[in-house]
Formats: structure tokens, sequence, C-alpha cells
């Protein structure tokens, strides 16, 4: 009775106009290949975008230190007639400090830097940066949103004391705004991701059937 029993694989829903066809293995082999190449190039292009807008912000952070502006949002949207206020106080400290952040995220979005993997350990490092570093670098959403929180309360407390502006407030919040854009879009890979994996375990179950 095996050799006549007939295997369920899943049906196509690919068409608008179902007509009930069954896809076979192979046909099945077919949709998998093909979805787990275009979550591989868009997991390409999505990280190559990422590392487009860290990088940027990395550069603005990092000429922002050398500017006469308060920030680099002042230098676009302030016109020379208007009112300057001043940097933010600890300016250049909180400046370094997203500047690493920026850093951390760049580390994270290139797996070619070897760091990313929660269960390495950096045998130059003492304990525990040896095992936590590798760690932060795995998953570092939580940790640099964290690290983002001084610099945005400061700058929020000078703007409701009048010591600054909406503008500086905008600015310090760009990290933290960083930080959740990674988060999301590798969410989003992260569950086109799952998806094939659910398909193929849909494929096992039913060749057991």
């Amino acid at each position: 009775m095996s050799s006549v029993r007939k295997r369920l694989p899943f049906a196509s829903t690919n068409s608008p106009d179902d007509d009930g066809h069954i896809l076979d293995d192979q046909e099945q082999d077919e949709m998998i290949k093909d979805l787990r190449r275009r979550n591989i190039q868009q997991r390409h292009d999505y990280t190559i975008g990422l590392r487009f807008l860290v990088g940027l912000s990395y550069i603005l952070h990092a000429i922002s230190l050398f500017s006469t502006f308060p920030t680099p949002l002042h230098a676009l949207l302030t016109s020379s007639s208007q009112t300057l206020p001043p940097p933010l106080p600890l300016f250049p400290i909180f400046t370094l400090a997203s500047i690493l952040i920026h850093s951390t995220l760049i580390v994270h979005l290139t797996p070619s830097m070897n760091l990313i993997s929660p269960t390495r350990t950096l045998t130059f490092l003492p304990m525990p940066f040896s095992v936590f570093i590798p760690q932060i670098l795995y998953c570092p959403h939580k940790i640099l949103a964290i690290a983002t929180a001084p610099a945005i309360a400061l700058a929020g407390l000078c703007k409701l004391a009048g010591y600054s502006d909406w503008t500086t407030v905008g600015w310090w919040c760009t990290s933290l705004v960083l930080v959740g854009v990674v988060k999301v879009v590798e969410g989003w890979m992260g569950d086109a991701e799952e998806d094939v994996k659910r398909l193929e375990r849909m494929k096992y179950n039913y060749r057991g059937a």
C-alpha cells in the first residue's frame, strides 16, 4: 500500500484564480529555492541600504565635532540671520558616544568582520569583555538605544529651560531613530527567513503523511 500512497504537497496559491493545482515535490523545491534566493537578495539590498544610512549619519556626527553650528541640522535648517542656541553641554563627549554607537552598528551590519557571533570569544581581551563585546555586536539594539538616552534627556531638559531648541533635541534623537530603523528592518528580514523555514517544515510534514 505504501507504494501507491500519494504524497500531499502544498497547493499553489500564487494565482488569484486558484484552480486547485497541487504542487509536486519538484515544484515545491523550486518554490522554496526561489523564495530563498529572493530573501538573500533582499537581505543584501537592505543591508547595503542600512550601511549607507549609518555611514552617512556617522560622517555627519564626525563633521559636527569641528563645525561652528550647534548641530548639523542647524546648518541645514536655519538661515544666517537666525540666532543659534549654544551647543549642548558636554557636546564633544556625547558626539563621541554617538560615533561609537554608529561604529557598533556598522560592525553589526558587516558579517565579514567576523565579530557578530554571540558564542564567539575574543581571546585577546580580558574577561568579561571577551564575551560581552561579541554579544553586544550580535544584538546591540537595546544597549545602543539605552546609550542614546543621556544626550536625549539632557537636550530635552535644556529645551525646557530655554537653553536649547527643538532642532537640537531632534539631532540628538537621530542615533536612537537609526537604531530603531536597523532593528525594524532586521525584524522584517528575520520574518521572511522564518516564513521560508515554516514552508519547508510544511513540505516535510506532507511528505511524511
